[in-house]
């Protein structure tokens, strides 16, 4: 009943289900690597990058110590003289705008409301509470001391 062409053909069928198994297994083992020597080059560079970034950050700090005490003059300098004056010539421009109306559309194409003057920004996180706390009234005469000694 079997054949010798039935048996031929049946090895010919299992010797290419065979050889088709090898492929797909190697197929698969490539796959893997490939999947594999991705997954290591990633570390790599996600590591690299971090190096890179623990570096930056340690030359940033070393720079902010370095540029803390200029900047804070030069803050202390803005809040103490610049700002003040600023102040005051936005005050004269208003009044000069109430006195003569048809310079009014020049200070409102620039943002200038008559009545509202700009206060300059807090320099520190307890300066700006003291300033919320103070209902953002004039900071001038009511900055706080101590955050004006003290570099930040």
């Amino acid at each position: 009943m079997n054949s010798p062409e039935s048996e031929t053909s049946g090895a010919a069928d299992l010797s290419r289900l065979e050889y088709q198994c090898r492929s797909l297994r190697h197929w698969l083992v490539s796959v893997l690597a490939l999947v594999m020597l991705g997954q290591m080059l990633m570390i790599i560079v996600s590591g690299t990058f971090t190096v890179y970034l623990l570096l930056l950050s340690r030359s940033t700090s070393k720079d902010l110590v370095e540029y803390r005490p200029q900047a804070t003059k030069i803050i202390n300098d803005y809040q103490q003289v610049s700002a003040p004056r600023m102040n005051d010539f936005l005050k004269k421009i208003t009044e000069y705008a109430r006195a003569h109306p048809d310079f009014a559309p020049i200070l409102a194409k620039y943002g200038i409301k008559p009545g509202r003057l700009r206060q300059p920004p807090p320099a520190c996180p307890s300066c700006r509470q003291s300033h919320r706390r103070q209902g953002g009234a004039a900071l001038g005469k009511r900055l706080n001391q101590s955050c004006l000694a003290a570099v930040h």
